[in-house]
């Protein structure tokens, strides 16, 4: 482990969860300090995610079929950023 996880009894529920609401336990968990290797919703990967997932949701996507287009201008003097080689590709 590479760091210190402090008192483990620091951590423990104040009661069984069991017996805790959904409520309680929420708030126990979000006292916990983060743990290595999990993202948080402050983490700018979990953040673009969401909005990768809002995009999604209301239909600002596009298609494999061009998306594959554009992938295949890497490492040629043609490849530009997405937005801007759709701009162009499209007219």
């Amino acid at each position: 482990m590479d760091r210190d996880p402090g008192d483990f009894t620091a951590h423990t529920p104040p009661k069984a969860l069991a017996d805790m609401s959904e409520g309680e336990i929420s708030d126990w968990l979000a006292s916990l300090p983060p743990a290595p290797g999990i993202r948080h919703g402050d983490d700018p990967d979990t953040r673009s995610e969401e909005r990768a997932l809002a995009d999604y949701a209301a239909g600002r996507v596009h298609s494999h079929a061009t998306v594959s287009q554009w992938l295949r201008t890497c490492g040629t003097p043609d490849h530009r950023p997405f937005r801007e080689w759709l701009t162009r590709h499209d007219g």
